[in-house]
């Protein structure tokens, strides 16, 4: 047993839901684990600490108000992580899919003629000297910006104001939706 099943058996025995034959197992795997023995011991301790402590009931309302706020907050949500999902999945095939048909239409071109495995090989060799140059221009253009760019009054002015620009974004994307109770 690996010790994530073994914390899964725990915690289902803290629910009072760990079937009998669960119950042996973790208890084999307990006799013989000092670590997850030391893990089960803190749980209970944890759990036998918030069954002692006392209940305090919700105020009144308080559920419809959660409920409410959850409801007005997850649309625009959704609709943020519908849009990133979609931008990723097409920077995502971007990335891989095209230069991977490249690749292969590359590779069948080259094989189906009689010296292709020869016209693969200049491909590759083609292929490896533009990555490595592709490299090199990121290198030099990350050093362009970081070491020559930086130091400018301008670029530190135009730094300083995207920033700001961006956290006043993250500002109002990060407020909760207004909760509008019915019949006030």
């Amino acid at each position: 047993m690996t010790h994530e099943e073994a914390f899964s058996l725990m915690m289902d025995a803290l629910d009072g839901a760990l079937a009998p034959a669960g119950a042996d197992r973790l208890e084999q795997h307990l006799a013989a684990c000092t670590g997850c023995r030391a893990e089960w011991s803190a749980l209970q301790l944890v759990d036998d600490l918030l069954a002692g402590a006392p209940t305090i009931p919700a105020p009144a309302g308080f559920a419809g108000r959660v409920s409410a706020r959850l409801v007005a907050a997850s649309w625009p949500r959704t609709l943020g992580a519908l849009f990133t999902l979609s931008v990723g999945s097409v920077a995502a095939l971007l990335t891989v899919a095209v230069p991977a048909a490249v690749v292969l239409i590359a590779t069948w071109a080259a094989l189906s003629q009689p010296a292709g495995f020869a016209q693969l090989a200049i491909g590759l060799q083609q292929l490896a000297r533009m990555g490595g140059a592709v490299l090199g221009a990121s290198r030099t253009t990350l050093r362009i910006l970081l070491v020559e760019t930086t130091g400018s009054p301008l670029f530190l002015s135009w730094a300083v104001a995207l920033g700001l620009v961006l956290a006043a974004w993250a500002h109002v994307l990060g407020r909760p939706a207004p909760v509008r109770v019915r019949g006030r």
